[in-house]
């Protein structure tokens, strides 16, 4: 049902479907040329799902994955953020260089996202609220699909 927030009780959704019912529904809707874009069927189908928790919270868990797949999220500008923690870190024995691994959680490509110290350095940009931090921000693409996310991390002072 629409403009009911995520986070409403029951009663918000059963009074959300008692007003849709009375919108739309052909014997209380005297426009019966044009009763609204919900059948009476869809609408009594979102109020048995949106009641009942269990399927309440399927329904929502399906919905966040379903705009992962398609590459948009609730975190406000559209990009998920990660920390470098969620990253596996590997030493590359050659040059002593860290690089981190992902896979990708839209497509699943392994090691979708890759960074260095090298990409961090030049390409972080700093978000530091106060002076006794310092945190930065990358934003990169999984190298097998469209999605972009944002990670975080804190850059380690040389001594």
């Amino acid at each position: 049902m629409e403009n009911v927030p995520v986070n409403c009780t029951t009663l918000d959704i059963k009074a959300a479907y008692k007003e849709k019912l009375l919108k739309y529904h052909p014997d209380k809707n005297k426009n019966a040329t044009n009763v609204g874009p919900y059948s009476i069927q869809q609408i009594k189908e979102a109020y048995e799902v949106l009641s009942n928790p269990d399927l309440r919270d399927k329904y929502q868990k399906e919905l966040i994955n379903t705009s992962k797949k398609i590459g948009f999220s609730n975190t406000g500008d559209g990009l998920d953020e990660f920390s470098l923690d969620d990253f596996i870190l590997e030493e590359n024995a050659n040059d002593d260089e860290f690089s981190w691994y992902m896979d990708c959680p839209r497509c699943n490509s392994k090691n979708g996202f890759y960074l260095t110290e090298k990409i961090l350095e030049s390409q972080g940009e700093d978000i530091s609220l106060d002076f006794n931090s310092q945190m930065y921000q990358i934003i990169v693409q999984c190298s097998m699909c469209s999605l972009w996310i944002k990670v975080n991390y804190a850059q380690q002072q040389e001594e």
